[in-house]
């Protein structure tokens, strides 16, 4: 992002604030990779079903999703070790950088509120956390290890390298990311195009229009070709077994040994999604969520969810403009989002994403702010901002299931 207007040095942090901030990160990395480590000698089934996705790959030939070739392909002694180690690196990157965000902000604001960007129930900790006190099944909550990080982690490292400009190298880069992501997953392209736009157009917004317009181009177009590609090559069933037989017989030996991993007709669930239709997706969305009235209790959900998320970016910045930085990136990036809450059901999923692109966005806005003016951390403010935080971590965010307050009455259930 362009350079804020000049200013007097600002005072140091507290060494509590900085100690807090890296905090946030360690655990961060403590829950993940110890749920990981536990889960590595027997399949306990926390992760087997995105496990089972990382690992779709093309022993059925060129197909939708099927990056997780790379685990097969790489030296490692089998694809889930490979898996293993490549979500330590994904985790430890979006851990480091938003931490950095988060200090660059409370450096910028002379106040701590930023440090509430690790506990918005979006984020991993609590994410990870809730299952001690929401009666969530161990299986649907997987946010950590879901595709959808990947798209995290590029924004962030966009964030983080377009901070003073927008260089050519740079740009080819993200591009690049981008459409690695593209043979990942393609359904969270959208949203992360738009986002990496709002950040490139922040970063070169004093620069003619035609610079970005360039650069904009360079960083889209190849991934959209990619993703004409891979949409035109969604699989079919009778895909499903060639991709599971190309998984080594490690990784399928864990898998199939663990606790009632999610299978269909020995495959493993999201294999066996390969081949269903926008159709069937929206048949099964509307039986969950459309026909029953569900949505009214998910968008309840999504409310209190992006709201923490807006609490800790306005608690950081209430100058003029900051509710436009943060509100239009909302919603221009729920509308690129809104295919997948049409066509699959995993709308927790699709909200956390939603949550975490609009916290990293509205922590680069108040970078972004001439002169950021941050909530007054009086007593009063305090409170409500941690008990604002403290009731959406306790509401909690499961991947799929029961949001109804009833849900919410019956914890710890």
């Amino acid at each position: 992002m362009s350079a804020p207007a000049p200013r007097t040095a600002e005072p140091a942090l507290p060494q509590w604030v900085v100690t807090a901030n890296v905090a946030g990160a360690v655990l961060t990395l403590v829950l993940l990779v110890g749920r990981v480590v536990i889960n590595h000698w027997h399949n306990y089934g926390w992760w087997s079903y995105s496990a089972g996705e990382w690992l779709i790959n093309y022993g059925a030939g060129f197909l939708r999703r099927g990056a997780g070739q790379v685990f097969l392909d790489v030296p490692a002694p089998s694809a889930i070790v490979a898996l293993e180690m490549w979500l330590l690196v994904e985790w430890t990157v979006i851990s480091v950088l938003l931490a950095l965000l988060v200090h660059r902000v409370m450096t910028r604001t002379g106040t701590a509120w930023a440090l509430g960007a690790w506990v918005v129930p979006s984020w991993f900790i609590i994410s990870t956390l809730q299952l001690a006190w929401k009666p969530i099944g161990i299986t649907n909550v997987q946010f950590p290890t879901r595709k959808e990080q990947y798209f995290l982690m590029v924004v962030l490292i966009a964030i983080t390298w377009w901070q003073s400009r927008v260089s050519w190298p740079s740009v080819v880069a993200i591009s690049a990311l981008l459409v690695v992501g593209v043979l990942f997953h393609e359904g969270f392209a959208p949203p992360t195009t738009v986002a990496l736009l709002v950040v490139g157009w922040w970063a070169t917004r004093n620069s003619p229009a035609r610079s970005w317009l360039a650069r904009g181009a360079v960083l889209v177009l190849p991934a959209l070709v990619v993703a004409a590609a891979v949409v035109s090559h969604p699989g079919t069933a009778a895909d499903r077994l060639p991709v599971w037989d190309a998984v080594d017989s490690t990784t399928r030996d864990w898998y199939l040994r663990g606790d009632l991993p999610p299978l269909t007709d020995d495959i493993p669930g999201a294999i066996a999604y390969l081949g269903t239709t926008a159709s069937d997706g929206w048949r099964q969305v509307d039986a969950l969520f459309i026909s029953v009235g569900a949505w009214r209790w998910w968008l309840l959900n999504a409310v209190i969810a992006l709201g923490a998320v807006v609490l800790v970016i306005l608690a950081c910045d209430r100058s003029p403009g900051a509710v436009r930085r943060i509100l239009v990136p909302l919603l221009l990036v729920a509308i690129a989002l809104l295919p997948l809450f049409l066509i699959a059901i995993d709308w927790g999923r699709w909200v956390a994403f939603l949550a975490n692109l609009v916290l990293v966005l509205g922590l680069a806005g108040v970078l972004r702010a001439r002169d950021p003016v941050p909530l007054v951390p009086r007593p009063g403010t305090v409170t409500l901002v941690v008990a604002g935080l403290v009731f959406a971590a306790l509401y909690g965010l499961p991947e799929i299931g029961d949001v109804s307050w009833g849900a919410f009455l019956r914890w710890p259930g």
